[in-house]
């Protein structure tokens, strides 16, 4: 129970002053009950600029409380803007590490006289495609199989290349419907795992990450050796943390780092554990 020590200051001192005045002579008396009236007059002011006080605090609270709802909403829309940033430069890192491993292929290629050269380029677009990373050590694909004639390795070649076309102009529902068709005619196609991926990726540019997460995971169902398979399971990782379940994606994210070190899904990764604020594996300072 709170008690007002102002509440019972008078009283106390108007007792006090009582029992002194009964035993004081008429003048004394008169002195007395003069400062009593001083000094009732003084705590009533007292009281009075303490509630001025009060109420001036109040005001200020109220005031500073409006001056900062501004500022609290701009730092809001600040995190949001923050958020969109870090999302697309994720994505713009996972483009810039496909690139590089294209370059290093391509490398590869023409200092063995471009043997290989077309197996991850589509013919007719005029455009070289930025396929997933590769982990080190894993073999690149033969050039086509022995039972596949050359007329369907062109029409295979056509479709894909149609359909990563539509993917190139965003024309996401349209890709993949394209690389489905592909996948139907040609399941065991050396670009098979690549043609899931777009799949996946053509979701994800359209924001369903649930439609993307499904894709991405076909492939170490239906492809469980395939070049794509780090990329995809990173992918699968970053849709959970864009539906929301973070710590479910900070789990498969610590799962490819331990599984695929060496790949350049796992360095992507690490970049994404230490902006989501979560301690990184011992492999990850490698990068």
């Amino acid at each position: 129970m709170r008690i007002d020590l102002n509440r019972l200051a008078l009283p106390l001192v108007l007792l006090l002053l009582s029992a002194i005045v009964l035993g004081a002579s008429p003048l004394q008396r008169r002195n007395t009950e003069t400062r009593l009236t001083d000094l009732e007059a003084h705590v009533v002011a007292l009281q009075e600029a303490q509630q001025t006080a009060l109420g001036q605090i109040s005001q200020m609270r109220l005031d500073l409380d409006n001056t900062l709802e501004p500022m609290r909403i701009r730092l809001a829309d600040f995190g949001e803007d923050m958020r969109g940033i870090e999302s697309r430069l994720v994505a713009l890192e996972e483009q810039l590490a496909i690139t590089n491993e294209s370059l290093a292929r391509l490398s590869e290629q023409i200092a063995m006289g471009g043997v290989g050269a077309s197996a991850r380029q589509p013919t007719g677009s005029g455009t070289p495609m930025p396929m997933p990373q590769r982990p080190t050590g894993v073999p690149a694909p033969a050039v086509a199989s022995q039972t596949q004639t050359r007329e369907q390795q062109s029409e295979s070649s056509a479709l894909y290349s149609a359909a990563y076309t539509d993917y190139l102009g965003a024309d996401y529902s349209l890709a993949i419907s394209g690389f489905q068709e592909y996948l139907r005619l040609y399941p065991n196609s050396e670009q098979a795992d690549n043609a899931q991926y777009w799949i996946g990726e053509s979701y994800y540019s359209q924001d369903d990450y649930q439609g993307a997460r499904s894709a991405f995971l076909e492939i170490p169902r239906r492809f469980p050796n395939a070049e794509t398979l780090p990329d995809a399971l990173f992918k699968a990782a970053q849709c959970l943390v864009e539906l929301g379940a973070t710590d479910e994606g900070v789990d498969e994210f610590m799962r490819l780092i331990n599984s695929h070190p060496l790949s350049g899904a796992t360095r992507i990764a690490c970049l994404q554990l230490e902006r989501l604020g979560v301690a990184k594996p011992p492999q990850c300072p490698l990068y």
